[in-house]
């Protein structure tokens, strides 16, 4: 049986690119692309593999859109893995998306080769997928002086 995806990305070469790739693998089916997650409320379902690209990851707050709308898809499909992709981030936001149900984290520019069926397929399995030891980084960062660690998200 086939694993559901949608790739969101208002970066439509990024989005298209992902979705390439994933539509080239026979066991993954792309049902929807879109530049908003809002997207995902036009289907009768929501994928079982939601893949997200961000330019910019910031850091959780409580009233932004993106954290907004990452915790609306956990509450409306607990069973949907969640996947997020970025150009750069926040210090600790890695941690933030880890800490709000996110099991695969990509830099994109780690994205080489067969990097989308296997992000996917993996976190489809239960398992987490990161191109870099996020959990090393947002460590280091948490440990500057001056810097305090973020608060987990809080689920709803």
């Amino acid at each position: 049986m086939a694993i559901t995806v949608a790739v969101i990305s208002q970066s439509v070469a990024q989005r298209q690119h992902v979705a390439r790739a994933l539509g080239d693998t026979p066991d993954l089916v792309v049902v929807q692309q879109a530049d908003d997650l809002k997207a995902l409320r036009d289907l009768p379902a929501i994928p079982q593999v939601v893949v997200l690209g961000i330019a910019h990851l910031p850091s959780v707050d409580r009233s932004d859109r993106l954290w907004k709308a990452l915790t609306g898809i956990r509450k409306a499909a607990p069973g949907t893995r969640l996947a997020v992709w970025f150009d750069e981030a926040d210090a600790g936001a890695t941690a933030d998306l880890r800490a709000g149900g996110v099991t695969g984290i990509v830099q994109w520019s780690d994205a080489k080769g067969d990097v989308w069926p296997q992000l996917v397929r993996t976190i489809f399995s239960g398992s987490q997928f990161w191109s870099r030891p996020f959990d090393t980084l947002d460590q280091r960062r948490a440990e500057v002086p001056g810097l305090q660690p973020k608060p987990p998200l809080t689920r709803i």
